[in-house]
């Protein structure tokens, strides 16, 4: 049985070799963005009452956050 095996250097190794600096960065920016487009996550979707209940909640957050703003201000007014 004979060795078939070619360790001649194949198109696609001399291509690689010929290729300029100019052409290995822009397959290189090619190449970033094509990995981060498809890396990237989709939105995430949540239920409609869900989202409901994340906008209460987000309400009562800023109503609560609104009167501690001012019940701080008002200390700091009386304490000057």
């Amino acid at each position: 049985m004979e060795n078939r095996t070619r360790f001649g250097i194949g198109w696609k190794q001399k291509a690689k070799v010929n290729l300029t600096v100019r052409t290995q960065r822009v397959f290189g920016v090619i190449r970033n963005i094509y990995c981060k487009l498809n890396d990237s996550r989709l939105a995430t979707h949540f239920p409609a009452n869900e989202t409901a209940k994340m906008l209460e909640t987000h309400k009562l957050k800023a109503e609560q956050k609104k009167v501690e703003t001012i019940g701080f201000l008002r200390q700091r007014a009386f304490a000057i």
